[in-house]
C-alpha cells in the first residue's frame, strides 16, 4: 500500500498492457471470423442484426453498466454504496428488459419482412440485466487494478462468443448469430467477475443511500445513453433513411473499422479511469496522468487508423471479392473518424474520473444534434455532391455505396470538431492547458499522414509492373510495418510518448520471456 500511490502510472502502463494484449489476440480471431462469417452471411442480414441491437442502445436510456463508472468514480465510498448500486441496477435492468418485450408487437414493423426480427428484439432485450450483473463485482477489480484477472476474464468470453458466432452461421441461425454470442457472453463475464470477488463485496442496499446513488446514477446514465446514440447515430439515420442493406454495408464497414479501437482505446479507457479517480484531490497531477494517457493513445491510434485508412481498398478486393465492394468508401472514412475517436477517449474518461457527468451529458447533446442534421443533410440532400466530389477523385460510387459513405463523412466531420470542444472541457476544472492539450492532439498526424498516403498510393505504383493482386498483396503485408513507422513518427517530437512506448515493449518482451522459461525447464 505504501508504494501504491508513486507507482500508479506504472499501474496504468501495465494494465493497458494486459488488457490490450488479451484483446489483440481476440482481434485476430475476430477478423478470421469476419471472414468466415461474410461468407455466409448478407449485407441484409447484418442490416437486420445491427438494426436490432441498435435499437436496444436506443431505448436502453437507463444503462445499467454505468454504476460501474459511478462506483470506480468515489473508491472511497464503494464499500457502503455496493450493495445499494446492485440493487438499483438489477432492478433498472428487469424494467428496461421487460419494456423492450413489451414494445416488440410495434418494434416489429420497422423490419417487416425479416421474420428473425422478433427473436433477435426478445435476445437484445436481456442486454441491461447482464449489464447490471456485472457491473458491480467489475468495479470492485477495476479498483483493485487486478487487470490481469480482468484480462483472463474477458478474453476467454470474447473468445467464447466469437467462437459462437461462427458455430451458430455455419448452422444456419442468420442474423442470430451476430447477436445471441455477445448477450450470452455477458452473463458468462459477470459470473467471471463474482466468482474472483467472492466474499468481497457487501450486498445489503442501504435504504439511506438510494436516492443519491439514484440521482447520480440518473445523471450518468443519461450521459452514457447519449455516448450510446453517438456510437449509433449514423445506423439509427440509415434505418431510417436508406434501408437495410444501407446499414448492413455500414455496420460490417463499422465493425472491421472500429477493431484497433476496441483493442488500445477502450481498454487503456478501462485501465485509467481507476487511476485518475485515485488522484482526484490532486488536479494537477490527475491532469499531468491525462495528458500522458492523450498523447500515448494518440500516438499509437491514429497511425493505426491512417493506415487502416490507406490499406482498405487492397484488403477488402483480397479478402472479401465484390460481395462488399460497396463497403468500401465506408470503411475508408469511418477508419478516419476512428482516428478522432481514439483522442476523444481520455477525454471521456477524465470526465467520468471527476465525476462530471452533467458535462458529459451537454457535450453529447450537442454532438448528437450536431451529428443528426450533418448525417440526415449529407444521406438526403447531398448525396449527389458526396458522389461528384469522389468523382473528382477518381472514385466513381455506386448508390448502395454513397449513402453510407455520406453517414460516414458526416460522423467523422463532427468527431473531428468535437475533440477539441470536448478537451476544453475536460481541462477546465483538471486546471491545464488547452494549448497545451491541442499540442498533443496535433501530434501524431503528420507522421501518420505521411505514412498513410506512401501505403494507399503503394498499389498504383506497383500494379503495372507486378499486376493488381500482387500489388494488393505487396500493400496489405505493407501496412503493418507501415504503422508501426508511423507510431515512430508520432512519438518521435515527444520524450515522454516515447519513453512510455518503450515501456510497454519492454513490459511485453519480459513477460513473453517469462511464459517461455517454464517451458524451456520442461523440456
Amino acid at each position: 500500500m505504501v508504494q501504491a500511490k508513486p507507482s500508479m502510472a506504472e499501474a496504468a502502463i501495465r494494465g493497458s498492457a494486459l488488457t490490450s494484449a488479451q484483446t489483440i489476440v481476440n482481434k485476430v480471431a475476430a477478423l478470421a471470423a469476419s471472414l468466415v462469417l461474410a461468407k455466409l452471411l448478407d449485407p441484409s442480414d447484418y442490416g437486420v442484426a445491427f438494426t436490432a441491437t441498435t435499437l436496444g442502445a436506443f431505448l436502453f436510456f437507463l444503462a445499467p453498466w454505468v454504476l460501474n463508472d459511478l462506483l470506480v468514480s468515489r473508491p472511497k465510498h464503494f464499500e457502503a454504496e455496493a450493495g445499494t448500486a446492485l440493487a438499483i441496477g438489477l432492478a433498472t435492468g428487469i424494467v428496461l428488459a421487460g419494456l423492450m418485450v413489451a414494445g416488440i408487437p410495434w418494434l416489429r414493423a420497422i423490419e417487416p419482412d425479416s421474420r428473425a426480427f422478433p427473436l433477435l428484439l426478445a435476445v437484445a432485450a436481456a442486454r441491461p440485466i447482464a449489464d447490471a450483473w456485472m457491473a458491480v463485482p467489475w468495479a470492485r477489480l477495476r479498483l483493485q487494478l487486478r487487470y490481469g484477472r480482468i484480462a483472463a476474464i474477458d478474453g476467454t468470453m470474447q473468445l467464447a462468443a466469437t467462437a459462437g458466432s461462427v458455430v451458430l452461421a455455419l448452422m444456419g441461425a442468420g442474423p442470430l448469430a451476430l447477436v445471441l454470442p455477445p448477450v450470452l457472453v455477458l452473463f458468462a463475464q459477470g459470473a467471471g467477475y463474482w466468482l474472483s470477488v467472492r466474499g468481497e463485496i457487501p450486498l445489503r442496499p442501504d435504504r439511506s443511500l438510494y436516492r443519491g446513488i439514484a440521482e447520480r446514477f440518473t445523471v450518468a446514465a443519461a450521459s452514457q445513453y447519449l455516448n450510446n446514440v453517438v456510437k449509433v447515430l449514423e445506423l439509427l439515420l440509415l434505418a431510417l433513411l436508406g434501408g437495410p442493406k444501407s446499414v448492413g454495408l455500414f455496420a460490417f464497414a463499422f465493425q472491421l473499422s472500429s477493431q484497433a479501437n476496441v483493442v488500445i482505446a477502450n481498454q487503456v479507457s478501462g485501465v485509467i479511469q481507476p487511476v485518475l479517480s485515485h488522484i482526484n484531490d490532486d488536479p494537477r497531477r490527475q491532469f499531468g496522468a491525462f495528458l500522458r494517457a492523450l498523447r500515448l493513445i494518440g500516438c499509437v491510434g491514429v497511425p493505426i487508423s491512417i493506415v487502416q485508412a490507406a490499406a482498405g481498398v487492397p484488403a477488402f478486393r483480397l479478402l472479401f471479392g465484390s460481395k462488399w465492394d460497396d463497403a468500401v468508401p465506408a470503411f475508408v472514412a469511418l477508419s478516419v473518424m476512428q482516428a478522432f475517436m481514439f483522442l476523444a477517449t481520455p477525454i471521456m474518461t477524465l470526465l467520468k474520473a471527476q465525476g462530471r457527468f452533467r458535462a458529459i451529458l451537454s457535450w453529447q447533446l450537442v454532438h448528437i444534434g450536431a451529428a443528426a442534421a450533418l448525417i440526415a443533410a449529407l444521406v438526403t440532400l447531398g448525396l449527389e455532391g458526396v458522389r461528384a466530389a469522389t468523382d473528382v477523385l477518381g472514385a466513381t460510387l455506386s448508390t448502395e455505396a454513397a449513402v453510407p459513405f455520406a453517414a460516414a463523412v458526416g460522423g467523422a466531420i463532427v468527431w473531428g470538431v468535437g475533440c477539441p470542444i470536448a478537451l476544453k472541457i475536460g481541462a477546465r476544472d483538471a486546471h491545464g492547458s488547452w494549448a497545451e492539450c491541442l499540442l498533443a492532439l496535433a501530434l501524431p498526424w503528420p507522421g501518420s499522414i505521411a505514412v498513410g498516403v506512401a501505403v494507399a498510393f503503394g498499389p498504383a505504383l506497383t500494379e503495372p509492373l507486378i499486376g493488381q493482386t500482387a500489388a494488393d498483396c505487396v500493400a496489405l503485408a505493407m501496412s503493418a510495418p507501415a504503422a508501426v513507422l508511423g507510431v515512430m513518427l508520432a512519438a518521435a517530437p515527444d520524450r515522454q510518448c516515447r519513453q512510455d512506448l518503450q515501456d510497454l515493449a519492454r513490459r511485453a518482451w519480459t513477460a513473453a520471456r517469462r511464459r517461455a522459461k517454464p517451458d524451456a525447464a520442461t523440456r
